[in-house]
């Protein structure tokens, strides 16, 4: 199975309501967390932050596709460093992995665990 495969079965599996950034209600709890963003056959960003759906606005803007928030959970930078020493292998440049099926698989277990 090649990566584009991987990628569209799984955002096959994806619900249909997605979190646009012309949408936003900036949340504001007081706690931080990991995101996973990216669009349809694009990379994955890991990436930190306290307000993650301004976030996805800001990287929209420069974004050639609708990006989404994928998945989250609450966490630290410290959460954020262990995925992307655990996603190493996968890394493209920075904080962006190829949606390799081990990276969807997390997404995928983050959102059961989460409901995000």
């Amino acid at each position: 199975m090649t990566l584009s495969d991987a990628w569209a079965r799984y955002h096959a599996t994806l619900p249909e309501a997605t979190i646009e950034p012309r949408n936003i209600q900036a949340k504001r709890d007081g706690k931080s967390y990991v995101y996973f963003i990216g669009g349809e056959g694009t990379p994955v960003k890991i990436g930190f932050s306290s307000q993650p759906h301004e976030r996805l606005a800001i990287l929209q803007t420069a974004h050639w596709c609708q990006l989404r928030i994928l998945a989250m959970v609450e966490g630290s930078l410290a959460t954020e460093r262990d995925y992307h020493e655990k996603f190493g292998r996968h890394r493209m440049n920075g904080e962006w992995f190829e949606p390799h099926p081990d990276v969807l698989a997390e997404i995928s277990r983050l959102q059961a665990e989460t409901g995000r």
